[in-house]
C-alpha cells in the first residue's frame, strides 16, 4: 500500500466542548463528510532529548520549530507499519515528512541508536536530525481519539476531531492499550482545520497583458490626451514581488508593445512585431548571448536557518565538497531575529551536482528555504 509521505498544511486549532461539536456537526452537514478514515485511535510516541529541549523550544512558540515522532493508527504489533515522522512548522504552515517502517524496524533504530534501514532524502533529513539532537529518547506517549472529514465536493480542506486525549511518560509499547492522564479537562475537545493554498503563474500575467492594454488604448485612441494615457499606463505596471529578471521585465514589455500595437489598429504589424522580437528573443536564449564561459558555475546561494544553529561552520564541509571555491558574502537576521538568512558566492564544481549539494543543505537547516541562482552584481542585475 502506497501512504503519502509529505504534506504541506495550514493549521487552525479550537478548543471545543461536545455542544460546540455537536453544532459544528450539525453545520457542516451539507458540505462534509467522513473520510475513508472515519473513526481512528492515534498513538504517538515523542522524543527529546534529557533537558527536553525541543519540547522547551516549541512553548516559546518561535517562528520555526521541529519534532520527531513515531506515529501509529492502530494498535501495533512487531510487523505492523508504523510511521516515523519529522514534523516542523514554519510562518503557521505545518510541513510533515514521514517514513513507513515495521514497528519493529523504527523501534530497533532507535532504541539501538542505529540508522535508518531506508536510503532516501527523507531518511537522510531524519538522520540529521537525529544525529544534531542526539541523545534523543522517547518521552511521552500521547494517544486520542480521531474523527476525520472531507469536503463532498472533493476540495483540499479537511477537519479533525481530537477527543479523550491521553499521555503517559511510560510503557510505549503500541500494542498496549489506551490508557493515561488527561490532557484536556472533562468535555473538552480539540478541533483541526486544514488547508493548502496555491498562486497564479507569470505565465496568465503575460497571456491577458497585452487585451488590456489593446483595450485601453482601444479607449483614448484619437483623444487629445492619447499619449498621457499610453504613458500612464506603463506607470502603473508595477509588480509588488519579487523583483524579475531583465529577461522577464523584456517579456513583460514585449506583451505590452504588441497590446499598443493592435490596440492603434496595426493588425498586421502586431503579429510582425511578436513574431520578430520573439524570434530575436530566442536566439539570443539559445546562443547564450552575453554569457561568459563557463558562467554557469558561479552561483548565488541563499540559505535560510534557524537562530540556533551556529552557521559559522556547519555547511564548510559541504561547500568544500561541492564547490571549487565559495565566500559567505551577507547574514541577515528575519522574523524579529528568530531565523538567519545566508549568502554565499561559490564556484561549483560540477554542475549536474546541484541537486546533491540542495539536498544535504536540506538535511541540516531543517527543510528551511534554500534558493540557488545565477551570481550577480550586489546592486541586482539587468
Amino acid at each position: 500500500m502506497n501512504y503519502q509521505q509529505i504534506f504541506k498544511r495550514y493549521e487552525i486549532k479550537y478548543l471545543l466542548s461536545m455542544q460546540e461539536k455537536e453544532f459544528i456537526l450539525e453545520v457542516m452537514k451539507p458540505y462534509m463528510k467522513l473520510d475513508k478514515y472515519g473513526h481512528s485511535t492515534i498513538r504517538n510516541v515523542y522524543f527529546d532529548t534529557d533537558t527536553f529541549r525541543l519540547i522547551r523550544r516549541s512553548l516559546e512558540k518561535p517562528v520555526y520549530k521541529e519534532k520527531l515522532r513515531i506515529r501509529s493508527y492502530k494498535a501495533a504489533k512487531e510487523n505492523d507499519n508504523v510511521f516515523v515522522e519529522l514534523k516542523k512548522k514554519y510562518k503557521s504552515v505545518v510541513y510533515k515528512r514521514r517514513l513507513v517502517l515495521a514497528s519493529s524496524q523504527a523501534w530497533e533504530c532507535f532504541q539501538k541508536d542505529i540508522p535508518l534501514p531506508v536510503s532516501s532524502q527523507i531518511a537522510n533529513e531524519i538522520e540529521y536530525f537525529r544525529n544534531y539532537y542526539k541523545p534523543l529518547y522517547p518521552k511521552v506517549f500521547i494517544s486520542y481519539e480521531r474523527e476525520a472529514y472531507e469536503t463532498i465536493d472533493g476540495s483540499d480542506f479537511r477537519v479533525t476531531f481530537d477527543e479523550n486525549i491521553l499521555y503517559r511518560e511510560d510503557d510505549f509499547s503500541f500494542a498496549s492499550g489506551i490508557y493515561g492522564t488527561p490532557i484536556l479537562n472533562e468535555g473538552k475537545l480539540y478541533m483541526y482545520m486544514y488547508k493548502t493554498r496555491y498562486t497564479k503563474s507569470f505565465v496568465a500575467t503575460l497571456a491577458v497583458l497585452p487585451a488590456i492594454v489593446c483595450v485601453v488604448i482601444m479607449m483614448v485612441n484619437g483623444n487629445v490626451g492619447a499619449g498621457v494615457a499610453v504613458a500612464g499606463t506603463f506607470s502603473l505596471v508595477r509588480f509588488r514581488s519579487v523583483p524579475g529578471t531583465a529577461k522577464e521585465i523584456g517579456a513583460i514589455f514585449l506583451a505590452m508593445g504588441t497590446g499598443l500595437v493592435a490596440g492603434m489598429g496595426y493588425i498586421g504589424y502586431t503579429l510582425l512585431v511578436a513574431v520578430l522580437l520573439g524570434a530575436a528573443g530566442m536566439l539570443y536564449n539559445h546562443f547564450d548571448f552575453g554569457m561568459k564561459k563557463k558562467m554557469s558555475l558561479y552561483k548565488t546561494l541563499n540559505i535560510t536557518i534557524p537562530e540556533d544553529l551556529d552557521y559559522n561552520n556547519v555547511f564548510d564541509g559541504l561547500l568544500e565538497e561541492y564547490t571549487s571555491e565559495y565566500e559567505l558574502t551577507h547574514v541577515k537576521t528575519t522574523n524579529m531575529g528568530s531565523l538567519f538568512k545566508l549568502t554565499y558566492n561559490m564556484v561549483l564544481k560540477n554542475p549536474d551536482q546541484e541537486k546533491e549539494l540542495i539536498d544535504n543543505i536540506r538535511c541540516r537547516n531543517g527543510n528551511l528555504e534554500i534558493s540557488i541562482s545565477r551570481q550577480t552584481t550586489e546592486n541586482g542585475e539587468l
